[in-house]
C-alpha cells in the first residue's frame, strides 16, 4: 500500500510523494520501518491517468519522518509539512498520550533532478540572539550559543585535507559524553548521524545511525533547525535532509566541534529562536 500520496507540479516537472510500505533496505537507504519517497517525472497525463518516472528516492534520510504533504502559498511557493514520527510502539511520548510532532515547514525546489528542501524564510521572524565566528579547529572546542536547544544553526566546514573527519556534537552534556553526533567523513565521502548516545534510547531495532553519500567538496554547508527534542539537518543547501527526534535533559544544550587528522576551518552563524507561546 502506498500511503499519503501527493502530486504537484514544480519547475515544469511532475512530482509524486508517497509512503510505500515495507521497502527492503539498500545499503544506507530505506532503513526505517516505514519510508517516505518522491518521484520526479513528466507532468501527469490526467486524460490517461499516467505518470512516468525513472526512479524514486527517500525524501528524508533521518530516523523520524513520515506522511509528507504539500501546499501552495499565495506567492507561489510549494511548502512541505510532515509528521516527525514513524509510529513506533516504544516512543517515549506514548505515556503522555500522544506521539510525534510536525517538521518545520520546508520550501521545495528541483535541482539537477533532485528534490531540494530548505526551511521557509519566515523563520527569520523567530530570531533573537545571534552568535557567529570563524574558527580553525582541531581539538574538541565548545561553541557558545545560548542555554536552550532552540536554534537555527549554519555551519560551513572547509579543509584541504581529504582525510579529514569533522565532528559536530549537539544536545551535549558538559562533559560531552552524551550527544547527538554528526560526522563529515571526507575519507569515505559520507555524512553520518549517530543517535546512540543522545539521551533516551528508542527505535533501536532500526539502528542508531543514518548516513548519506557525500561528494568530498572543499567546503560543505550544514544547516540545523534545532528544537528542544528534534533536529532537522540540511546538507549542502537541502540536497540531503535528516529529521531526528532526541529526548535529553534540559542541561544538555552544549555544542562541541572537533576534527580528526589535522585542522578544519569552521564558520558558523547561530540564531537563537524565541520560544513559542503556548
Amino acid at each position: 500500500m502506498w500511503e499519503c500520496p501527493d502530486y504537484f507540479e514544480l519547475d515544469n516537472k511532475g512530482v509524486l510523494l508517497f509512503c510505500p510500505q515495507g521497502l527492503q533496505s539498500k545499503g544506507n537507504r530505506f532503513l526505517n520501518a516505514f519510508q517516505a519517497c518522491y518521484a520526479i517525472g513528466n507532468k501527469l497525463d490526467f486524460r490517461n491517468l499516467y505518470f512516468e518516472s525513472k526512479e524514486y528516492e527517500e525524501i528524508d534520510s533521518g530516523f523520524d519522518f513520515y506522511a509528507p504533504q504539500t501546499m501552495s502559498t499565495p506567492d507561489g511557493r510549494r511548502i512541505l509539512s510532515a509528521w516527525m514520527s514513524i509510529m513506533n510502539s516504544n516512543s517515549p511520548l506514548t505515556k503522555y498520550h500522544y506521539d510525534g510532532c510536525l517538521i518545520f515547514p520546508r520550501e521545495l525546489s528541483i535541482r539537477n533532478g533532485k528534490l531540494i528542501q530548505k526551511p521557509v524564510s519566515e523563520i527569520t521572524k523567530l530570531y533573537t540572539t545571534d552568535y557567529m565566528e570563524n574558527k580553525v579547529i582541531s581539538k574538541n572546542q565548545e561553541i557558545v550559543a545560548g542555554l536552550i536547544n532552540c536554534r537555527d544553526i549554519k555551519f560551513d566546514v572547509s579543509t584541504k585535507d581529504n582525510n579529514a573527519i569533522s565532528i559536530i556534537d549537539l544536545f551535549a552534556n558538559r562533559e560531552n559524553t552524551s550527544h547527538l553526533r554528526l560526522v563529515l567523513d571526507k575519507m569515505k565521502n559520507r555524512f553520518i548521524v549517530q543517535r546512540i548516545k543522545a539521551g533516551i534510547e528508542f527505535e533501536d531495532e532500526f539502528g542508531t545511525e543514518r548516513s548519506c553519500n557525500l561528494k568530498a567538496e572543499k567546503s560543505i554547508s550544514i544547516r540545523i533547525i534545532q528544537d528542544i527534542s528534534s533536529a532537522e539537518i540540511f546538507i549542502n543547501n537541502g540536497e540531503n535532509v535528516f529529521t531526528i527526534r532526541v529526548f535529553v535533559p534540559k542541561d544538555q544544550y552544549h555544542i562541541f566541534v572537533k576534527n580528526l587528522n589535522g585542522e578544519v576551518n569552521v564558520q558558523y552563524k547561530i540564531h537563537q529562536l524565541r520560544e513559542m507561546n503556548s
